[in-house]
């Protein structure tokens, strides 16, 4: 997990979110997570999904319900094919365990003592 510092270009973010209609709070929150390159930003809250969507052009980061995101994981994820899913999944891989960590998982892959499956499907 990334820390994510609270500097100038973040305040000033979150400032520009709030003068956008963004609360001080939820704003603060998307500024932080815009610096630390997410692209989706999960909350339950409804309101400040609500509010983020009507200006999600400017914000540079998704908005959207943990649910419906799971939603939306999953129809993209049945409509892959076996390999599109598998290349999906190494990008994944290699994107949370860095190059090296990457490297030594495809040699346990190539090996065949490392797995990428569906649950509940056959791969």
């Amino acid at each position: 997990m990334d820390v994510i510092k609270l500097e100038s270009g973040i305040v000033s973010r979150a400032r520009e979110l709030t003068d956008a209609g963004l609360s001080e709070f939820d704003a603060l929150h998307l500024a932080c997570a815009s610096a630390g390159g997410a692209d989706v930003f999960l909350t339950a809250d409804d309101r400040f999904v609500q509010r983020a969507n009507r200006q999600v052009n400017t914000l540079g980061v998704l908005v959207m319900n943990p649910v419906s995101f799971l939603q939306e994981v999953e129809n993209a994820l049945c409509e892959m094919t076996d390999q599109e899913f598998r290349r999906h999944a190494l990008c994944i891989v290699q994107r949370e365990l860095g190059m090296e960590g990457f490297g030594r998982f495809l040699r346990l892959y190539r090996a065949g003592r490392a797995t990428i499956q569906r649950s509940g499907r056959n791969s």
